[in-house]
């Protein structure tokens, strides 16, 4: 008789954030405590981004953390950029053929781009 464990991907992400910002939040705490005047900052700093990370989560957690891959919002979209022009001119002469598949094709061609 085989016993398996199963661990879904969301729940190690969560066990992650929760030991990163358990021991951020103790090195606050050491921080504070230590008498010397680069510690303040340092703090403050930390906490930043235990704050950050903790918005950050929760904006995942409620699915308020939109799509912007291939948008202007994209920081990396260049649509300029040799190789965005050669894969939208390539998805332009797909949809050409006959009996061409849209939407299945720009998925297929998406999940090749990113392997490559």
């Amino acid at each position: 008789m085989e016993k398996t464990i199963t661990i879904s991907g969301k729940s190690i992400a969560y066990l992650l954030h929760a030991v990163t910002l358990s021991m951020l939040v103790l090195f606050i705490f050491i921080l504070v405590r230590t008498d010397r005047p680069a510690s303040v900052p340092l703090a403050v700093f930390f906490a930043s981004v235990v704050l950050a990370m903790v918005v950050g989560l929760w904006r995942w957690k409620t699915g308020r953390d939109g799509d912007h891959l291939g948008t202007a919002g994209d920081l990396v979209y260049d649509p300029l950029a040799p190789g965005q022009m050669a894969k939208e001119r390539w998805l332009q002469s797909v949809r050409r053929l006959p009996g061409a598949d849209v939407e299945g094709d720009e998925e297929e061609n998406d999940d090749e781009g990113e392997a490559a």
